[in-house]
């Protein structure tokens, strides 16, 4: 076997360099968990209302991962604003410690799936 290895330094990438990694399709059922957090590669809200944003500015739903594969684990949820959080029917889990601080306008929790 012949293996090539190319090393880039920092001052060599500009803007224009193309860099690859043979990533899969970014999809919420895709295996390859591209990143750390889960919003990123989630699918559309379910009912975005600004026109500006496209961010929903009432209740919605957002699928941010499929159950295709284990995601058993502790998730940290933060959040701009108040909200009602739920799991979906289908899976068990547990929301634990969740708080919300209305002088930072934040809420936190804890989503345990196992």
């Amino acid at each position: 076997m012949l293996f090539y290895r190319q090393v880039f330094f920092v001052s060599d990438i500009h803007g224009l360099t193309p860099i690859g990694g043979n990533l899969a399709i970014l999809r919420d059922w895709g295996h390859s968990l591209l990143y750390v957090n889960l919003i990123k590669q989630a699918r559309q809200w379910g009912s975005p209302d600004d026109p500006v944003t496209d961010w929903p500015t009432s209740d919605f739903d957002v699928i941010l991962v499929s159950d295709s594969f284990d995601l058993g684990g502790k998730y940290f949820l933060q959040a701009q604003g108040n909200a009602e959080i739920s799991i979906s029917n289908h899976l068990s889990g547990l929301i634990l410690n969740k708080t919300y601080d209305s002088i930072t306008n934040t809420l936190s929790a804890v989503i345990v799936l196992p």
